[in-house]
């Protein structure tokens, strides 16, 4: 059984990689697992946040999911191409939908933070520790063209104000409305 973040992460990351980039989902079967897989290519964006409590989420895909993306969001038609810059604004974009909407979901939604601006990682790995930080859910999941991995961190100082890591599904779903 998958706890309370990684489930709030897990169902956020899958609705909007459905709604927002039109990219479904796959049954886990299994078959993938892209931990075992350290040379496939990958791109990781971050955003880092403060508010209630502070962070930062990571979002990692399997490179061949730029280009569906991209193409995906801009509304390319099957003969267009989006140039790696739209593939990299997309990415970023939907990361921030993520995060935008995560964040009401853990803290409710009159909680008010200040979310950065997107940013392209340098690695093409999600990191595993941040300093000062420490990992407080992760989802992966398998999609129609390839993976995705995401990986939310809270500041130490300010860990004790994430709700979700405590709250009863009932507390959850209040926070919802």
């Amino acid at each position: 059984m998958l706890n309370k973040p990684d489930e709030i992460l897990s169902t956020v990351a899958e609705e909007v990689f459905e709604d927002l980039a039109f990219v479904l989902v796959m049954p886990d079967d299994g078959s993938v697992e892209h931990d075992d897989c350290p040379d496939a290519a990958t791109s990781v964006t971050s955003i880092s946040f403060r508010g209630p409590f502070s962070g930062t989420l990571f979002l990692t895909v399997s490179e061949e999911l730029l280009p569906m993306i991209a193409a995906n969001m801009l509304g390319l038609e099957d003969c267009e191409t989006a140039t790696q810059e739209e593939e990299q604004d997309a990415f970023k974009e939907l990361l921030n939908v993520v995060c935008g909407n995560l964040l009401p979901r853990i803290a409710g939604v009159k909680a008010v933070f200040d979310v950065g601006g997107a940013t392209l990682f340098d690695d093409d790995r999600t990191p595993r520790t941040l300093p000062g930080q420490s990992l407080a859910g992760e989802a992966r999941f398998n999609l129609e063209a390839g993976w995705t991995e995401l990986a939310l961190f809270i500041d130490e100082e300010t860990r004790d104000g994430v709700e979700f890591l405590g709250v009863s599904p009932e507390q959850c779903a209040a926070t919802e409305e």
